[in-house]
């Protein structure tokens, strides 16, 4: 478990009697555990139809240049 001194910003593993070793303060935290859900990696069938659709794009622009 981690802890954090809101005074001076030091972070430790642990804060001997209580106080921060860095400034002395008394004003600790734990630091938060990350519980946030984690995120979700991108689906292949969205960079497939991206390139798909510009592809698309590029053979019809390429068409009205053309004629």
């Amino acid at each position: 478990m981690d802890y954090h001194c809101l005074d001076c910003s030091y972070q430790g593993k642990k804060f001997i009697s209580g106080a921060c070793p860095a400034c002395g303060s008394n004003n600790i935290r734990r630091a938060q555990q990350d519980t946030s859900t984690p995120v979700a990696k991108p689906k292949p069938y969205r960079l497939i139809a991206a390139v798909a659709l510009w592809l698309l794009f590029l053979v019809e622009l390429y068409k009205k240049i053309s004629a």
